[in-house]
């Protein structure tokens, strides 16, 4: 079975330092997975990766803007979320892999 992989990019802020990180299945805390591979078979009640926008929230010149890329196999879905819209399910996850994350 293909693994779960994560591509994880946060922009601006009051820096506007672009941060990402990449995971794999096997590196992961399995709760940040169940939490991912839900997000990629569509179950995670969070809506479509069309209908989750940065740009629905109130503008906020030091929020960030949280991209999520899952992909396993030839399935893959994207997700954007700004500080404000992203669902609470979803956090542990971001938190994971902004841990994670370095300077591009």
């Amino acid at each position: 079975m293909d693994k779960l992989h994560i591509r994880y990019e946060r922009s601006g802020g009051i820096a506007g330092i672009t941060m990402a990180a990449e995971a794999a299945e096997p590196d992961l805390p399995d709760d940040v997975l169940t939490i991912a591979a839900e997000l990629l078979g569509g179950s995670s009640g969070v809506g479509t990766p069309s209908t989750a926008e940065p740009d629905k929230a109130p503008a906020a010149p030091d929020q960030f803007t949280h991209t999520v890329q899952i992909s396993r196999g030839g399935e893959r879905r994207s997700f954007h979320w700004s500080d404000a819209t992203m669902p609470e399910v979803v956090r542990p996850l971001v938190e994971t892999l902004a841990r994670r994350a370095e300077p591009l």
